[in-house]
């Protein structure tokens, strides 16, 4: 999973990445994904990380 998403402009490179469970990798990526679904491009966020 990356440290930074992608779509928030993380690197595509192995110092971005760590491995994590795979079902916690999807939660993690579904949660920033329903917070940001609506935003413009260039938007910018703040990640709220929720457990």
């Amino acid at each position: 999973m990356p440290k930074t998403p992608f779509v928030c402009g993380g690197r595509f490179e192995l110092d971005n990445l760590i491995a994590i469970n795979a079902v916690s990798g999807m939660k993690s990526r579904a949660n920033l994904a329903r917070q940001i679904i609506d935003l413009p491009d260039g938007a910018q966020i703040e990640f709220k990380i929720i457990e």
